[in-house]
């Protein structure tokens, strides 16, 4: 099964976020799955991180493919934060829609919106 995992994040990070995120995906391709992690992130920063930072900086061990959605950065203004929002909608389904998914996990309540308007069968994590 080819699962996309979405979140709006930046790794490597402490975060809860980001360390949830990457521990999820390294579980699912654990389980034989073929797990992309879709990082919708809004840094300066513009990598992908290599698998290597990856492994060493959460020391998980199951490969998975990191793939970076880049969007304007939303801090400080509601107005920017609802720009960033609209200029990420074609760009996560483009994503979706490339990869031919099976399934969309996201913890991102946005990109389950989008996901699920594509048609993907579509799990929302929230806490």
């Amino acid at each position: 099964m080819r699962i996309a995992y979405l979140a709006k994040t930046r790794v490597p990070d402490i975060t809860a976020n980001s360390m949830q995120s990457v521990q999820v995906c390294a579980a699912l391709a654990g389980l034989g799955q073929s797990v992309t992690f879709i990082m919708i992130d809004d840094s300066d920063a513009g990598n992908e991180p290599t698998w290597e930072q990856l492994s060493d900086f959460y020391d998980v061990q199951k490969r998975f493919k990191v793939e970076r959605i880049a969007i304007p950065n939303a801090r400080g203004s509601r107005l920017l934060y609802l720009w960033a929002s609209l200029v990420s909608i074609p760009r996560i389904r483009k994503k979706l829609i490339k990869g031919r998914y099976d399934l969309a996990f996201s913890r991102d309540v946005l990109s389950a919106w989008i996901a699920s308007h594509c048609r993907l069968n579509t799990v929302f994590e929230a806490h």
